[in-house]
């Protein structure tokens, strides 16, 4: 889902996804930095590295604490709680996929403690039958989400997802959007 939706800010501004590394969860990432930033430096290749916030951070003291160094075409950027907040944040086209009232997505997105588990909680009240069967996980699994909650999320990424409506209610997508359009003039 990560993917899809770097791939969907990315093409806009005429930016490729090669190769994607990570997939491994926060602490791969964390401890691939200075790899990544040397890479970087040394290809001469635009790198994004995207971490999501844990609830009791701020994002200027991560990119702060973590930053690897400053070469020119290495990006490490945060998604303010979860990337999930940034599909929250197109309020209109979330709850019409989600089959829920828009007056259920939060007007500051950045501000939800755990978007993700917002998202599966309204799939449980969906008008739509076919979003409470595959975005919550089924009762009695430990998942915090269902099976087919990458591919349903992909879809709305895909074919509803409005990148210019959710910058707007985004501060951290919007922030990373300038900056990436920064990568395209290089």
């Amino acid at each position: 889902m990560d993917q899809k939706i770097m791939e969907k800010i990315c093409g806009p501004l005429g930016l490729g996804i090669g190769r994607v590394l990570g997939k491994k969860g926060r602490s791969f990432i964390e401890k691939n930095l200075r790899s990544f930033h040397q890479a970087a430096a040394q290809t001469g290749s635009n790198w994004l590295v995207l971490v999501d916030l844990d609830a009791d951070e701020c994002a200027p003291q991560y990119l702060h604490d973590h930053s690897p160094g400053s070469a020119h075409n290495f990006l490490l950027r945060v998604a303010v709680r979860e990337l999930e907040a940034w599909l929250l944040a197109d309020r209109e086209r979330i709850a019409n996929f989600l089959g829920v009232a828009e007056s259920k997505i939060p007007f500051r997105v950045e501000e939800v403690f755990d978007p993700k588990q917002l998202i599966v909680d309204l799939a449980r009240k969906s008008r739509k039958r076919e979003i409470r069967d595959d975005l919550p996980p089924q009762p009695g699994v430990t998942a915090k989400q269902g099976i087919l909650y990458n591919a349903r999320m992909g879809e709305f990424i895909n074919r509803y997802w409005r990148l210019e409506e959710a910058r707007k209610s985004s501060d951290s997508l919007n922030r990373m959007y300038a900056r990436l359009k920064s990568f395209r003039s290089r």
